[in-house]
Order: structure tokens, then sequence, then C-alpha cells
């Protein structure tokens, strides 16, 4: 949630921008999730940033998933112009 106020807030849609910033964001994401330590985890983060024109907006992902270990975070995040969706995987691996 953080990371997406830092960089997003105040801004306007602009698709060259924004496709770097996704870029910047999920890789700052990820590095801070790696700073909490969890060991024996894969860290995939993707962060998804759209221009806002009144339409709906859904984001799926699909993959094989172990309901005891594995887990997900997401956050959005929405300004006058854009929109925002950030989702972090923890995938453990042995």
């Amino acid at each position: 949630k953080e990371c997406l106020a830092e960089h997003l807030d105040g801004i306007e849609y602009d698709a060259s921008r924004c496709g770097a910033l996704s870029k910047q964001m999920s890789g700052e994401i990820k590095e801070r999730v790696k700073e909490l330590g969890f060991e024996r985890y894969r860290i995939v983060s993707i962060v998804n940033i759209g221009e806002k024109k009144n339409q709906g907006v859904k984001v799926g992902s699909r993959c094989v998933w172990d309901t005891d270990r594995d887990s997900f975070a997401c956050e959005t995040l929405e300004t006058p112009s854009l929109y925002a969706v950030a989702l972090v995987f923890a995938v453990y691996y042995e």
C-alpha cells in the first residue's frame, strides 16, 4: 500500500510513464517483501496500472497452489485518472 501511494498519488495517467512505474514498483515491492525474511519462499510481484475512463476492471490469476503453505496479498489504489493493482504471491519451495 505504501509503495503504491508513494509513486502514484497525485500523478496523471501516462502510458509510457506508468509502464516504467509498474516495473519499478513491482521490483521495489518484491525487495520489501524479501526484507521480511520469509525463508524458503519465492516471491512474485505484479503491478498493473491503467487509465480510468468510467469502466470496470477485473484482474485474475491462476496457478498450482498449496493451500497450506502458499499465500498472496493484494492492494489497490485509485486516483482521479488511474487505477493500480499490486499482487504479491509467496510460493513455498523445498
